[in-house]
């Protein structure tokens, strides 16, 4: 398949970097600031507003990324990385919708409201399984980015991924 050698998923894992700033807002925001908004009972509007705000400045920084992402894998990475620029463009776009679930998953959270949030999850489990199976096999890169955002985070964040970890690699990860 498309995925086969290190050279494919050494682009992928390079593109899917790149992609994963433009989340970070949505990161923090869901981090630090929505358990303490939901918290002390906030209204909903709060949510509202917050979410619009952060949502603005992860298309911005997507769209930014996707501008300037020919440059930045060719400048950076050498020509073999432009193969990826599809791919990247599917991510930053597929970062809109994440940072949003995110951001509500947290507000839910932090209402006390975790159940709607663990039902959600299990709901993306087939998505996860049809793209793994039908996306992957076509379109190499470029079908791993359609899906694997959904794939590979948890609630928390990167499901393989943990700072404290050796190797910062998860329990996932290593199961």
């Amino acid at each position: 398949g498309m995925l086969a050698g290190l050279g494919p998923a050494a682009v992928y894992l390079v593109v899917t970097r790149i992609a994963e700033v433009s989340t970070q807002v949505a990161n923090a925001a869901t981090s630090f600031l929505f358990p303490a908004v939901a918290t002390e009972g906030a209204p909903s509007r709060m949510t509202g507003n917050l979410v619009r705000a952060v949502i603005v400045v992860v298309a911005a920084m997507s769209i930014g990324l996707a501008v300037i992402g020919p440059a930045l894998l060719g400048v950076l990475f050498g020509s073999p990385y432009d193969t990826g620029y599809t791919a990247m463009v599917i991510l930053l776009v597929a970062s809109i919708p994440l940072s949003y679930s995110r951001l509500i998953s947290g507000d839910l959270k932090g209402r006390g409201r975790p159940g709607i949030v663990s039902l959600v999850s299990l709901i993306g489990v087939p998505i996860t399984i049809v793209g793994d199976v039908l996306l992957v096999p076509v379109y190499g890169i470029n079908g791993s980015g359609m899906h694997i955002l959904q794939s590979l985070h948890s609630e928390e964040g990167n499901a393989f991924f943990e700072a404290d970890a050796p190797w910062q690699l998860s329990r996932t990860c290593l199961n």
